[in-house]
């Protein structure tokens, strides 16, 4: 059985996460978990 990759975004910027998300799903993730703090939900 192949192991299933998870990601755990990070970043210093909403658009910095974005940009490592899209890295990790291109890389083979396949679950995504958001992890923004502090941000309002419209910034993000």
């Amino acid at each position: 059985m192949i192991p299933k990759l998870h990601y755990i975004s990070q970043g210093n910027s909403p658009k910095e996460h974005i940009e490592n998300i899209q890295k990790a799903c291109s890389s083979g993730a396949e679950l995504v978990q958001l992890n923004i703090k502090n941000i309002s939900e419209k910034n993000i």
